[in-house]
C-alpha cells in the first residue's frame, strides 16, 4: 500500500513529461501541427512570413498537414453544425467518411483536436497519446516483475519507440498507443488463466475493450496490423498445458478479440464495404520485394547514425528516408539483453509463454516489416499480406525486443555484489551519470559522431554499476539512472523531428483570407488544382477537391480519373496535365467549376476557360463549360447501359462530345434520342454532410427523366421524392448519383448512410449488452 502513490506518480510521469516537450503549443505561443508546410503551397506562399523560409521544417511530416489535418478540420466543422458526418463531400467529390477515415476522427485520442479549438487540440492529443503509451508500458513493467526504475525505463523506451514517435503526429499512433494496453491485458488474461470462469471471463474483457479502442482509431491498416499481432501474442501467451485449460483460454480470448470486433462493427462494416468496391486495397502494395536484408534491419535497431543520418537538423535533408529506416532503441536495451542473457535462458522454462510470445511476435512481425527470409516470401504469398507485402509491423518487433531486454534485467542488480570491489558500484555510477550527461551534451550541440561510443560506454558502466550494487541505497541510486540514460539517449536524436510552428500559421481564418476573391465568394467551392496544391489541402478552404486522397481508393472514381480524365496518377493534376486540351475538357464533366494553374490558357482549352485572377504567374480560371453539380435530363435523350464496363467504354468512345453525353448504369443497354440537349440545371443544397435537397426544374413535370448530381455514387445513397416516394438511384457518369425522377416530381431528397450501418449498430451494441452481462456475471458472488 506505501508503493501505490508512488506507482501512480510513475504511471503518470508520461503526462508531465509531454507537457514539457509541448509546452510552447500547449501554452497557445505554437502549434503542434506541421502548419509550416503549409507555408510553401498554394495560397499560403504568396505572403509566407520571412521566418518561415529559415524555419526547421520536416517534409516526412507533410501528410499530417495536407491528409490527416483536413479531414478533422471538415469533421471539427460538420460537428459544430450539429451533425457527424458519415459522408465528407470534400474529397474526391464525396466519399464515405468512416470507410476511409485515416485521419482517425472517432479514436479517443483525436478528441481533443474536435473539441477544443483549432489548433491547440493537437498538443493535447498528443499528451494525451504519450502520456497514455507511458502508463501502459510502467503498467506492463510492473506487471512482469520489474522493478519501479526499470518499468520507469520501459516507459521510456515505449514512448520514444521510432515506430511510434516518428508517427507522433500521424493516425498511426492513435493506433501504437494501445499495444502496451493489450500486452498488458493479455499478460492478466495469461494469469488468470488457471483460476475459475468467472476469474477467466473477467480478465478477457479489457482485451475486447482495447480491440474495440483499437478500431475506434479507424486508421484500417495500423488496426488490421494490430489485431494481427494481438492474435499472435494471445495464441502464444497462454498455457499449453494441461490441453483442456490452454484450449479453454485461448477459445474465450479468441472470442474477447471477435466480441471487440463485434462491438466494432459501425466502423468495421464501412471500411469492408468500401474494399470491396475498392481499385486499392492498401498503401504501399507494391512494395516488399525491395526492402532492407537482415542484418541491414537489425543493425537499425542499434546503430544511432545507421541508414538515416542521425544529426540533428538531418533527418528531414538527407537522401534517405529517416522517418521508415531509422529505429534506434537505445544501446542499453542491447547491454541489458547482452549482459542478462544467462539470467533470461535460466528463466525461459519458468515463463515459456512469455518468451514464446515475444519471441514468434518478433520473428513474424519483423518477417514482415523488413522481408526477413525465409518466412516473409512465404507469409507476403498468403492473403492478406499478398495485397500488402511491406506492412508496417516494426512496432511489434521494436517492442518485443525492450520487453526482453527489460526481462533480461530483471535480476540483474546486485549479482555481482558479493565479489565486487568496494565503492565499485558507486564510482561506476558516478561515471554512468557522467558519461549520460555528456552524450546529453554532444546531442544538443548536434555533435552525433561519437555518440555510439559514449552510449555504449555509458550504458556498460550503468550495468556494472547495478552488478556490483550491494545496498539498497546504491540499487536506488543506479535504478534512477535507467530512465535518465535512455533518455539522454533517445532524445536528442529525435528531439527536432516535431517542430513547432507559431500558431498563427495555423489558423484556417488565414488560409481562408489568402484566397483570391472570387474563391473567397464562391459557396460551395469546387476546385480543381495543380500539383503546387497537394491533395486535400483545399479541404482546409471549404472546398471540394476532385483528386483529394484517401484509403481504400473507390474503382469508380480511379477509372474516372484514369480513362474519362486521361491523368496517369489520379491523385495529381500535373503541368504535363494541364498543357492537354483534352484534360481541360475532361475537367469539365467533374464537379470542379474552377481551377488553379500556372499554365496559361492555350489551344482548343482556352475556349472554355475564363481568367478571373492571376498572381506571381499563378492563374484562376473558370471552367465555362462545367457540368452543373446537378442537373435534370431528359429520359429519352439519356444513354443506359447494363454495367460498369460498358457504361465506361460508352463514356469513353464519347469523350469530347457536346453536349455531354449522360450514362447510367440501370441494367439494360438503351441508345439515347437522335439529338441531346444539355442537362437543366437544378438547385441544390447540401444541408448537412449526408443530405442532398434539390428542387427540379419546371420542364421536369413535362415527364420522366434522370436526375445527376455529380457527387461520388455510392450504395449507401437512398433517394426519395419530397412525398416520400422512394426513387432508384443509380451509377451515372461512371462514379457520379443518377436519380430515376418520373413526371411531375418537384424535388429530391438524397440521404446517404453507410450499407448495413444499421445491421452493423445493432450488432455492436448487442455486443456491449454482452460484455456488460458478463461483467456483472463475474461481479456476482459464487
Amino acid at each position: 500500500m506505501r508503493s501505490r502513490p508512488a506507482d501512480v506518480a510513475s504511471a503518470l510521469a508520461g503526462f508531465l513529461l509531454a507537457a514539457v516537450l509541448l509546452a510552447p503549443s500547449l501554452s497557445g505561443r505554437a502549434a503542434f501541427l506541421p502548419a509550416d508546410i503549409w507555408m510553401r503551397a498554394v495560397p499560403w506562399a504568396f505572403s509566407a512570413p520571412r521566418e518561415a523560409a529559415r524555419f526547421p521544417s520536416n517534409p516526412y511530416l507533410s501528410d499530417e498537414a495536407l491528409l490527416y489535418a483536413p479531414q478533422l478540420a471538415f469533421v471539427r466543422e460538420s460537428l459544430r453544425a450539429g451533425s457527424f458526418p458519415l459522408w465528407n463531400p470534400r474529397f474526391r467529390c464525396g466519399e464515405p467518411l468512416l470507410a476511409t477515415a485515416v485521419s482517425s476522427p472517432l479514436a479517443p485520442t483525436q478528441w481533443p483536436v474536435l473539441l477544443l479549438p483549432w489548433p491547440d487540440g493537437f498538443a493535447w492529443s498528443a499528451l494525451v497519446r504519450f502520456g497514455l503509451m507511458w502508463a501502459g508500458a510502467y503498467l506492463l513493467g510492473r506487471e512482469l516483475g520489474l522493478a519501479r526504475s526499470l518499468a520507469l525505463g520501459l516507459a521510456v523506451s515505449f514512448t520514444w519507440l521510432p515506430a511510434f514517435l516518428l508517427h507522433f503526429q500521424q493516425p498511426h499512433a492513435t493506433v501504437a498507443v494501445w499495444w502496451p494496453w493489450m500486452m498488458l491485458a493479455i499478460e492478466r488474461f495469461a494469469r488468470a488463466a488457471r483460476g475459475d470462469a468467472r476469474a477467466l471471463v473477467r480478465a478477457a474483457l479489457p482485451v475486447a475493450a482495447v480491440e474495440l479502442a483499437v478500431l475506434a482509431a479507424t486508421h484500417a491498416q495500423a488496426a488490421f496490423n494490430f489485431g494481427v499481432a494481438s492474435a499472435l501474442y494471445l495464441l502464444l501467451r497462454l498455457p499449453l498445458r494441461p490441453w483442456q485449460l490452454g484450449l479453454r483460454a485461448r477459445a474465450l480470448g479468441a472470442g474477447a478479440m471477435g466480441l471487440g470486433l463485434l462491438a466494432g462493427a459501425p466502423l468495421v462494416v464501412p471500411f469492408a464495404e468500401h474494399l470491396r468496391e475498392s481499385s486499392t486495397v492498401v498503401e504501399r502494395s507494391a512494395m516488399g520485394t525491395e526492402w532492407m536484408p537482415s542484418p541491414r534491419a537489425a543493425e537499425t535497431l542499434w546503430d544511432p547514425l545507421a541508414l538515416g543520418d542521425a544529426r540533428l537538423g538531418s533527418v528531414w535533408r538527407g537522401a534517405l528516408n529517416f522517418e521508415e529506416e531509422q529505429q534506434y532503441l537505445g544501446l542499453l536495451p542491447w547491454v541489458f539483453l547482452a549482459g542478462g542473457a544467462l539470467s533470461l535462458a535460466r528463466g525461459a522454462r519458468r515463463e515459456a509463454g512469455l518468451f514464446a510470445a515475444l519471441l514468434g511476435v518478433g520473428l513474424v512481425c519483423g518477417s514482415l516489416a523488413y522481408g526477413w527470409p525465409p518466412l516473409h516470401d512465404w507469409l507476403a504469398s498468403q492473403p492478406p499480406f499478398s495485397w500488402n507485402r511491406n506492412p508496417r509491423f516494426r512496432l511489434f518487433v521494436e517492442c518485443s525486443a525492450l520487453v526482453l531486454a527489460f526481462l533480461a534485467a530483471r535480476n540483474w542488480r546486485g549479482s555481482l555484489a558479493a565479489r565486487s570491489p568496494r565503492h565499485a558500484a558507486l564510482a561506476l555510477t558516478l561515471l554512468a551519470a557522467a558519461l549520460a550527461a555528456a552524450l546529453l551534451g554532444l546531442g544538443l550541440a548536434s555533435r552525433f559522431g561519437p555518440r555510439p561510443l559514449v552510449a555504449l560506454a555509458a550504458a556498460c558502466a550503468l550495468w556494472f554499476a547495478g552488478a556490483f550494487a550491494a545496498g539498497a541505497r546504491e540499487r536506488r541510486l543506479v535504478g534512477a539512472l535507467v530512465p535518465a540514460l535512455l533518455l539522454a539517449d533517445l532524445a536528442p536524436v529525435y528531439a527536432g523531428y516535431h517542430p513547432q510552428p507559431p500558431r498563427s500559421w495555423a489558423e484556417l481564418d488565414r488560409a481562408v483570407a489568402e484566397l483570391p476573391a472570387a474563391l473567397r465568394e464562391a459557396r460551395p467551392l469546387r476546385l480543381a488544382a495543380q500539383d503546387f496544391s497537394p491533395p486535400n489541402l483545399p479541404a482546409l478552404l471549404g472546398a471540394v477537391d476532385p483528386t483529394a486522397y484517401s484509403l481504400p481508393v473507390a474503382a469508380r472514381s480511379d477509372l474516372f480519373q484514369r480513362r474519362l480524365l486521361g491523368l496517369s496518377d489520379p491523385d495529381r493534376l500535373t503541368r504535363a496535365d494541364l498543357v492537354r486540351p483534352d484534360v481541360v475538357r475532361a475537367l469539365e464533366t467533374t464537379c470542379a467549376d474552377y481551377l488553379w494553374t500556372n499554365v496559361p490558357q492555350q489551344g482548343g482549352a482556352a475556349d472554355g476557360l475564363a481568367l478571373l485572377d492571376e498572381r506571381r504567374g499563378l492563374r484562376l480560371y473558370h471552367l465555362r463549360d462545367a457540368a452543373p453539380w446537378a442537373a435534370w435530363h431528359a429520359s429519352a435523350e439519356v444513354a443506359s447501359a447494363p454495367g460498369l464496363d460498358a457504361a465506361l467504354a460508352r463514356l469513353v468512345a464519347a469523350r469530347g462530345v457536346r453536349p455531354e453525353p449522360i450514362v447510367v448504369e440501370d441494367g439494360a443497354a438503351r441508345e439515347p434520342a437522335a439529338t441531346v440537349r444539355p442537362g437543366e440545371r437544378a438547385a441544390a443544397m447540401q444541408r448537412s454532410p449526408q443530405r442532398i435537397d434539390v428542387e427540379l426544374p419546371a420542364a421536369a413535370a413535362s415527364g420522366d427523366g434522370w436526375l445527376v448530381v455529380r457527387t461520388s455514387f455510392d450504395r449507401g445513397w437512398r433517394a426519395e421524392s419530397r412525398d416520400g416516394r422512394a426513387l432508384r438511384v443509380v451509377p451515372a457518369q461512371l462514379r457520379f448519383l443518377g436519380v430515376e425522377v418520373p413526371a411531375a416530381t418537384e424535388g429530391v431528397v438524397l440521404r446517404y448512410a453507410p450499407p448495413h450501418f444499421a445491421a452493423a449498430c445493432a450488432a455492436s451494441a448487442g455486443a456491449l449488452l454482452l460484455a456488460g452481462a458478463a461483467f456483472a456475471w463475474t461481479r456476482r458472488r459464487a
